[in-house]
């Protein structure tokens, strides 16, 4: 390696990360989630639903937003949303309907 080279390459400075203020509640139709994310965009945010834990990520100018939420009830993963405004996050996640049944085929075998 020369010691005179000089690279490209640096780290990039460390964001302190936070937690969002949140609000939960639910009712028969499912959770709504609200979070206190000033400063994100919908670019910046990243909302993930893996074995029933909700991850929220998010990027502000100054700060990174952090937190994860269990999620104990059967979610309808088609009906998620997320709506981004003014620096509040609201996320709606809608209970499956387990009394629609599920029909299973039978094949001859």
């Amino acid at each position: 390696m020369n010691p005179t080279a000089h690279t490209a390459v640096y780290p990039s400075p460390v964001l302190p990360t936070r937690q969002p203020d949140v609000d939960i509640w639910s009712d028969d139709s499912g959770v709504q989630l609200i979070a206190d994310v000033p400063g994100a965009t919908a670019e910046g945010l990243s909302l993930r639903l893996e074995s029933r834990v909700l991850h929220l990520e998010a990027t502000a100018p100054d700060h990174r937003y952090q937190r994860s939420f269990h999620v104990t009830m059967d979610v309808d993963e088609d009906g998620l949303t997320a709506a981004l405004k003014n620096g509040v996050l609201t996320v709606s996640l809608p209970r499956a309907n387990r009394e629609k049944g599920r029909t299973i085929p039978v094949i001859e075998a």
